[in-house]
């Protein structure tokens, strides 16, 4: 990124960050990992096979349909689920819905699987508060990393949230629509919208940075920080990378362009190794797979 520097530079001035870093994200110990509890939730014994086999640093739960899923986590609970769409006795989508309706349960991360490709399931997953979604085929690499991620992201959102002052928590106001589900609370959403929303419109705008987005918010800088930490699980520089990334894989998977090279630039990216390297971690995927 062109940003990118400026943005480091500013960030570690600031010393009154949480002790959480950036560096943070770039994963966790193995016994960590293996003291994560992931549910998977697949009516194929096969693939719930290869699943657990491809998380083998976490320990694994099997549900074969949405009700199973319910009654384990009420028993046994999760840090974060992994469901098939299509089932029987109970979807995934009717999972997913369970869950963000539920007290208990409403702030595990969830990761959906699909075979279908069409806007109108993933739209109806995302708009449900479903945190990531993996379509059929995938390879283990690709799993795996998401799942790591999620994880990661997780825990750092928790561990922030227990530092910020009342002040900090309540820096905008409540979203007017409290009809939602998802594992996030009004004034969150509101904020991560409205942040998203910013960056996509800057996003081929080299000139535009962190401090840039940070007034837009007309809160301090370092108040900036805490908020999207506390919202996302990212800091504001790896939140900003992170939409990027997802408008190129919305790019991607809708065979929007013929070349690895005019995606990166339709998202800002202009170094493309860059940009393929970034991919990669982010979704276990290098972008010219999908061509």
């Amino acid at each position: 990124f062109e940003y990118a520097d400026p943005i480091i530079e500013v960030e570690q001035e600031s010393e009154e960050l949480p002790l959480i870093e950036e560096s943070d994200l770039d994963g966790l110990p193995a016994d960590h990992l293996k003291n994560t509890k992931v549910l998977i939730v697949e009516d194929h014994p096969e693939m719930q096979e290869f699943i657990k086999k491809t998380l083998i640093n976490h320990n694994c739960i099997l549900a074969s349909n949405g009700r199973q899923a319910l009654d384990i986590l009420d028993s046994e609970g999760s840090d974060l689920v992994i469901t098939d769409v299509m089932m029987p006795v109970m979807d995934g989508h009717e999972l997913l819905r369970r869950i963000r309706e539920s007290d208990r349960h409403k702030t595990l991360p969830v990761i959906m699987l699909t075979a279908l490709k069409s806007d109108s399931n993933t739209l109806q997953a995302l708009s449900a508060g479903v945190d990531d979604y993996i379509t059929k085929p995938f390879s283990p690499k690709e799993l795996a990393t998401r799942v790591s991620n999620m994880i990661i992201r997780y825990e750092i959102r928790k561990q922030v949230k227990k530092e910020l002052t009342d002040d900090e928590i309540n820096v905008l106001p409540a979203s007017k629509d409290e009809n939602y589900l998802s594992d996030k609370n009004p004034r969150d959403l509101k904020f991560i919208q409205d942040l998203e929303d910013k960056i996509l419109a800057e996003l081929e705008n080299d000139k535009f940075s962190i401090v840039d987005l940070a007034d837009q918010f007309h809160i301090s800088y370092r108040q900036f920080v805490r908020r999207v930490k506390s919202a996302t699980g990212l800091s504001p520089k790896q939140f900003y990378q992170e939409v990027a990334l997802q408008k190129a894989r919305k790019l991607l998977e809708g065979s929007n362009y013929e070349n690895t090279t005019a995606v990166a630039y339709s998202v800002g990216m202009n170094h493309v190794t860059r940009f393929s390297k970034l991919y990669e971690e982010r979704f276990g995927k290098n972008p010219s797979d999908y061509f």
